[in-house]
């Protein structure tokens, strides 16, 4: 799993995580401590046998020297990512700020503004170099839900899919992963809306596993 936009202190405050938690039976400084997890998570990663494909949530970084062919290993965007201290909160720009909210954009050649105001948005060009420039040949991202699970802005170089998040914003969306098997080729599955016992179920787990973080929390303090 790696770490989302929605994925820091800040937007689990402004969209209803602390209060899930807090409404879970968590003091408001423990909600706090939950949202702190978010700057240990993984905000990248390469899989598949021969490590050809490079997976985030949003797109490759804003940096020219990530675009060279080939990139210099001491430079290569994993390098970069593993030399990042930890807790690393999400800035308003930079590494970790560009791999959580870059957004594609299959109308333009290489970088544009980001609507959203966070990041930018990418092109078919540059996702051709920084993925040559690293050796690898396929990207996958989450930033966008799609109603059909996952789409292929860039067809044969990387896919999108909506992580697991069925029923999006309201809608009857479907939800995808892809698999990447040992031969490296590559599979998505898709997930069909719960219903509502589902969703009851699943909200119930939630709380379980929050209360279970909410113990473990009041222990420690002891």
């Amino acid at each position: 799993w790696v770490r989302g936009k929605y994925e820091s202190a800040h937007m689990g405050k402004a969209y209803g995580f602390a209060a899930e938690c807090m409404r879970a039976g968590l003091a408001k400084g423990e909600a706090g401590e939950v949202l702190q997890i978010f700057d240990w998570m993984p905000v990248a990663a390469v899989v598949g046998a021969k490590r050809k494909v490079f997976c985030c949530h949003g797109g490759p970084p804003l940096d020219w020297d990530l675009l060279k062919e080939p990139v210099d290993e001491r430079k290569s965007v994993v390098t970069l990512i593993e030399e990042v201290p930890r807790p690393a909160p999400c800035a308003d720009v930079g590494l970790i700020n560009d791999l959580v909210w870059a957004q594609y954009d299959k109308e333009i050649k290489d970088w544009g503004p980001n609507p959203s105001g966070s990041s930018y948005v990418y092109g078919r060009d540059v996702l051709e170099r920084f993925l040559r420039g690293h050796r690898m040949d396929f990207f996958c991202c989450s930033i966008t839900s799609v109603s059909s699970g996952y789409a292929e802005p860039f067809p044969g170089l990387g896919v999108l899919t909506s992580g697991t998040e069925t029923n999006s914003s309201d809608f009857s969306s479907l939800a995808a992963v892809l698999h990447v098997r040992e031969d490296e080729s590559r599979e998505p599955e898709l997930f069909e809306p719960w219903g509502e016992a589902m969703g009851s179920r699943l909200a119930r787990q939630v709380e379980d596993l929050l209360e279970q973080v909410g113990t473990a929390l009041v222990k420690r303090a002891l």
